[in-house]
């Protein structure tokens, strides 16, 4: 690798920060491992006529055939509304209050909207028949409401070994990880320094990720993490990606045992393959010279702003623009800027990726974090040459 860091007594400092990373990594990884192998879920195939939806307090209940009371977690609560083609904000101001309404009222009128529409549903298979969907609840919450061909034997808790089966096999360590309900994350690295330019030190590994839920895919994705700025970004095809691929398929096919096994080993070897790729010296090489680019081209705030407006909220992007201009507290180690205009100030891309990394730490939501940190990667990918 081209951008190994010398010997120089700050990088001798980002070595000792990085293996002080490791023993807390170390320990989030074994608290995922332990989530997720003692997480039990539940599955049962159920016709939209026969759920019927209540509130208890303020929580949204549902009764699976009348056999199982669950509580409704938010993730399958969109994706009911998916099925019963709710627009999303309906279902969102509904859960939260709207126009002055009391939440309990609101609440209350999303069940009965929810009932209405399972009673009234026309919902056909491919076969023509009624269909039946996939409800899966851990302990007495529905965090899950899918096609019945969602593949349930591609699990978290075999490619999550198979994950770090391969990390150990190739020495790289585990420096962070966090999960929600719905979906879990693991971020290993090489054990090794880089500065990719003077005083900027980073590593450079993979970060997995899947959802037992219908959560989004199952990825293996090329990561980097500021071994002095403690902020990590996830990279996306801008750069180097590999999407294992879709969790759910739409397919009326039961497989067999023997074609469940064979596809969990394919996907199993797939995941060591994407873990082996994305750290070859070539790859971690064009990543380091992408984090250089990025550190020499300035963008004007307003350009920036529109570049993350999408994702971040508005809050978020006055927390950045204060950072910026050094007026915001909770920012550490950002990378150095220099500008003089206050009403549009200029941030190196790399700074930005180094605040949205942080502003990424901050958030408690694994979901939003790991959003936050996808954006932070597609930020350093549009990195352009000069």
């Amino acid at each position: 690798m081209d951008f190994l860091a010398g010997p120089s007594n700050k990088a001798t400092m980002a070595r000792q920060r990085l293996e002080a990373q490791f023993a807390t990594g170390k320990e989030r990884r074994e608290s995922i491992v332990e989530m997720v192998t003692k997480m039990v879920i539940t599955d049962a195939l159920v016709l939209p006529s026969k759920m019927e939806f209540s509130l208890e307090g303020r929580d949204v209940h549902v009764s699976l055939d009348g056999r199982v009371n669950l509580g409704v977690h938010p993730h399958a609560l969109g994706q009911l509304g998916g099925v019963f083609e709710y627009p999303l904000i309906y279902l969102k101001r509904l859960s939260t209050g709207i126009a002055g309404i009391p939440v309990s009222a609101c609440r209350s009128k999303l069940t009965d909207d929810l009932n209405w529409h399972a009673s009234k549903a026309v919902l056909k298979d491919r076969k023509g028949n009624p269909a039946k969907y996939l409800c899966r609840y851990v302990d007495n919450e529905l965090r899950g409401f899918l096609s019945r061909s969602f593949k349930r034997h591609l699990a978290s808790k075999p490619l999550l070994r198979a994950f770090i089966t391969a990390c150990d096999q190739v020495g790289l360590m585990p420096i962070d990880a966090h999960a929600s309900p719905v979906r879990v994350n693991l971020q290993c690295v090489l054990p090794h320094v880089l500065e990719p330019f003077d005083g900027e030190f980073i590593t450079v590994g993979v970060a997995w990720s899947n959802s037992d839920f219908g959560g989004g895919r199952m990825k293996v994705s090329m990561f980097a993490r500021r071994v002095n700025g403690v902020a990590s970004l996830v990279l996306d095809d801008a750069i180097s990606e590999v999407h294992i691929g879709p969790v759910i398929e739409e397919s009326d096919i039961e497989m067999s045992t023997e074609t469940i096994q064979a596809e969990l080993e394919a996907q199993r070897r797939a995941i060591k393959d994407a873990v082996v790729g994305q750290v070859t010296p070539d790859h971690v090489n064009k990543l380091c010279e992408a984090v250089r680019l990025a550190q020499e081209e300035s963008i004007p705030w307003h350009r920036l702003r529109a570049e993350l407006g999408n994702l971040l909220q508005k809050n978020e992007l006055e927390s950045l623009r204060g950072a910026l201009l050094g007026n915001e507290c909770g920012f550490e180690s950002l990378p150095p800027v220099e500008f003089d205009d206050a009403d549009d100030p200029k941030a190196t891309r790399w700074w930005a990726v180094a605040a949205l990394g942080q502003l990424a730490e901050k958030e408690p939501d694994a979901e939003r974090k790991k959003a936050i940190q996808e954006l932070a990667g597609k930020t350093v990918g549009k990195a352009k040459k000069k």
